[in-house]
């Protein structure tokens, strides 16, 4: 009943170019609708996939990029897995060859300004921080983080999925960066450095990661092994769920895609914060959340984004999308 509700009012509030205003939105609330199977909301998911496909190129700029083609790159993958339209290869091709060139892998992509802005964060060490994303292309600031390389990693992940090819090299590289930055625990850290090797704090980050091993399109066993590491290490601690780093809802999904491959730490995660899904409902049926450790995105969105969250969550068990256990064919 929940669920069927939350649907409803994510189409109420798409906007007339298919958007929801927003990375997260655009993200969450179609693959919510998409996941339902519901033909009702096929005209709001048509939509979304069309609005994905309009924003998106080979050669881009512009601020906080690569958010938006890690969020158009999943949905889109899960949308052409879902129902097979052709069209919807260019598009994933094109935002493959956009995140080839965002990835950062040289210190010739290295922004000048870093070395004023975060000279701490600038590579000293060969390979240091190559193979991950940014906000942005390349190197700037402190740099590619563990969040969006987890995401991107999944993105090439389910584009190869799709049938299309990725270079495994720079691939691996994600999976690389992944890994430095992963603590003997299954812990993932802000970057591609572990800060201690049995410490944790919120698992946004190791969610991304263990959700791009589990999908990994190679057989080898590591990807797997990892995957199951990262759930072991959310169902362990599954107190942190709600207070994630950046924008706490979107680590929530994240967290509970990594904790599905294993349904003993999926229960674990969400019988430990039954507290947060009852104290967030409101009287309309739609769910907010306060700010917290931080607040990124709280504001005119703090209902629309955890109620996309919300309801993508509770859609996970139904396995009905491929990031959710759906075989792929």
């Amino acid at each position: 009943r929940v669920l069927s509700d939350l649907l409803d009012y994510l189409v109420e509030q798409q906007r007339v170019n298919g958007s929801w205003g927003s990375p997260p939105n655009d993200l969450f609330a179609p693959l919510a609708l998409l996941a339902s199977g519901k033909s009702k909301y096929k005209k709001s998911v048509d939509k979304a996939a069309q609005f994905h496909a309009n924003s998106t190129k080979a050669k881009d700029h512009g601020s906080l990029i690569n958010w938006r083609y890690m969020a158009a790159g999943i949905f889109l993958s899960e949308y052409y897995l879902a129902t097979k339209q052709k069209w919807v290869l260019t598009a994933l091709t094109e935002i493959r060859d956009f995140l080839l060139h965002s990835q950062y892998t040289d210190i010739s992509q290295l922004n000048p300004k870093s070395y004023e802005s975060h000279p701490h964060a600038v590579p000293k060490t060969e390979g240091k921080a190559q193979g991950g994303w940014g906000h942005n292309p390349g190197f700037e600031g402190y740099g590619p983080i563990a969040m969006i390389t987890g995401q991107g990693a999944l993105t090439f992940a389910m584009i190869q999925h799709c049938g299309i090819e990725v270079d495994r090299k720079l691939h691996d590289a994600a999976y690389a960066f992944l890994e430095r930055g992963t603590g003997r625990n299954g812990y993932t850290w802000y970057a591609d450095e572990a800060a201690g090797q049995n410490d944790y704090a919120d698992m946004g980050r190791t969610g991304a990661a263990g959700i791009a091993n589990w999908m990994s399109p190679y057989p080898d066993a590591a990807y797997r092994r990892r995957a199951q590491k990262h759930a072991d290490c959310i169902g362990d601690n599954p107190d942190s769920f709600p207070d994630t780093h950046g924008s706490p809802t979107m680590g929530m999904v994240f967290t509970a895609l990594a904790a599905n491959v294993d349904k003993t730490n999926f229960r674990s995660l969400m019988d430990s914060n039954r507290w947060w899904f009852t104290l967030s409902e409101c009287e309309d049926g739609t769910f907010y959340y306060q700010p917290n450790r931080d607040n990124a995105g709280y504001g005119g969105d703090s209902r629309l984004k955890p109620t996309a969250v919300t309801a993508f969550i509770f859609s996970i068990p139904q396995r009905n999308l491929a990031i959710t256990g759906k075989p792929i064919r």
